[in-house]
């Protein structure tokens, strides 16, 4: 709902002030958080399309990486990028990799997804 809309409601009286306000207040905490039109941001589509470009794995897994911080429900998108990445070194457990988090973020909390997408690309080996 946006902000004319939901003022008019408040000023005819068809909503209380203390829904109002808790609406009101919900939108900011979602503005505050950065979700409001989190699909459009430029970072997701931009960055999707920087991964067809990319030619090593290790690079692959670094973009993946970043983008999966910005949004995560973009997995199944990378994941189908790096299928092309499946006949150079290390791109089969790349792929894994990427099905074994696709996983895990399905069963995740909002709150753990950040921990789980950072600990799946760590140098020192996938934790997930």
């Amino acid at each position: 709902m946006n902000d004319a809309l939901l003022e008019e409601l408040f000023k005819k009286g068809l909503i209380t002030e203390e829904r109002y306000m808790k609406t009101k207040a919900e939108k900011e905490l979602v503005k505050d958080k950065g979700g409001e039109n989190k699909s459009l941001r430029k970072i997701s589509s931009f960055d999707l399309n920087e991964l067809d470009s990319v030619g090593s794995v290790r690079n692959f897994k670094e973009k993946a990486k970043e983008i999966l911080l910005e949004d995560s429900s973009l997995i199944q998108e990378i994941l189908k990028k790096a299928h092309r990445l499946e006949q150079r070194d290390g791109g089969r457990k790349l792929i894994w990799l990427l099905y074994q988090l696709r996983d895990a973020l399905k069963q995740a909390s909002s709150e753990c997804q950040e921990l789980i997408i950072k600990g799946a690309f760590r140098k020192a080996g996938a934790k997930i």
